[in-house]
């Protein structure tokens, strides 16, 4: 009975690693036909609830959404309404601040490449700016460094806009 619990719980670890192995590949396949953009949009602070907070603000043209704790696949679709509403308003330049944000899933992942498809405009930014060292390692392993501009601090993301 235990080798048969120990087989099963192999047998469902082994699935979801292919699984994620699926996923970074869809990623990464999917990152080849991005075109790199930067964030400015700014607007009312936002939290709905749970384990992530959101803020919005802006500066001049850009919109600014500051991060909080962790961005699963519970909560990644209000990050994604989020941004929807301020792609909405008319912001077609955004910045993701991120040094508070201690863990980033797939489905957030998700929402940053989606978005950056979304603002691929001549005129439209997205990027990323003071990422903490966790979530940089999960973008950087997902080749997510090389889709949108991460800079160290929010003055220098804006800059080059």
């Amino acid at each position: 009975m235990i080798f048969d619990m120990v087989g099963a719980i192999r047998y469902k670890s082994d699935l979801m690693l292919k699984d994620l192995m699926s996923m970074l590949l869809f990623i990464q396949t999917g990152m080849n036909e991005l075109i790199h953009a930067s964030i400015p949009v700014s607007l009312p602070a936002y939290s709905p609830g749970g384990n992530m907070e959101i803020k919005r603000e802006s500066q001049g043209d850009v919109a600014i959404l500051r991060l909080a704790g962790r961005i699963d696949t519970s909560n990644a679709p209000l990050l994604e309404e989020e941004l929807d509403r301020v792609i909405s308003s008319g912001s077609r330049k955004v910045l993701l601040v991120m040094h508070d944000v201690s863990y980033i899933s797939s489905g957030g992942l998700r929402v940053l490449l989606i978005t950056a498809k979304k603002l691929k405009g001549p005129e439209d930014r997205f990027g990323l700016s003071r990422v903490s060292p966790e979530v940089y390692k999960i973008l950087k392993l997902s080749g997510f460094t090389t889709i949108f501009p991460i800079s160290e601090t929010e003055e220098e993301g804006i800059a080059g806009w």
